[in-house]
């Protein structure tokens, strides 16, 4: 841009803003404080959603952490393997089937155990005490358990 076209540009900015006048100035003004608040609040909204979206992944990790920690320290002791399947549904809404002892097969009848989906994708035999926590903290983990 040439010193010339700098210089008519801005006599016609001045000339613009002599005929606004005052009124004009500080509309104008207005709608420029308006517009920055405008993306100042939706800046902050994404900024709330982007946290709250970490937040909620943070706290799955953690739950799906506790929940392994539980099924390790909770599956029932001893051989469990045999020839009773053991049908039922899993997370993924597969039909998939567990061979199980007749004393297993018992406690899973008698409610005395549970079947858990562990968060790695194992399926496991685990103590009542052991599902009635993970009962307490998120349900949707136990895959199998009749309740007394």
């Amino acid at each position: 841009m040439t010193a010339k076209q700098a210089k008519s540009a801005e006599r016609d900015s001045n000339k613009k803003r002599r005929q606004k006048g005052a009124r004009g100035a500080r509309r104008d003004q207005q709608q420029r404080q308006k517009k920055h608040e405008q993306a100042r609040q939706e800046q902050a909204a994404r900024d709330r959603e982007r946290s709250r979206v970490k937040r909620s992944a943070e706290e799955e990790k953690a739950l799906a952490l506790q929940i392994g920690q539980i099924v390790s320290s909770n599956l029932v002791e001893g051989k469990t393997g045999g020839r009773r399947r053991w049908y039922f549904v899993s997370r993924q809404g597969r039909v998939p089937c567990m061979e199980l002892n007749d004393g297993a097969a018992g406690q899973l009848e008698s409610g005395a155990a549970a079947i858990v989906e562990s968060p790695d994708g194992r399926v496991s035999l685990v103590t009542a005490a052991g599902a009635r926590r993970i009962d307490e903290l998120d349900d949707r983990w136990l895959v199998h358990w009749k309740r007394s």
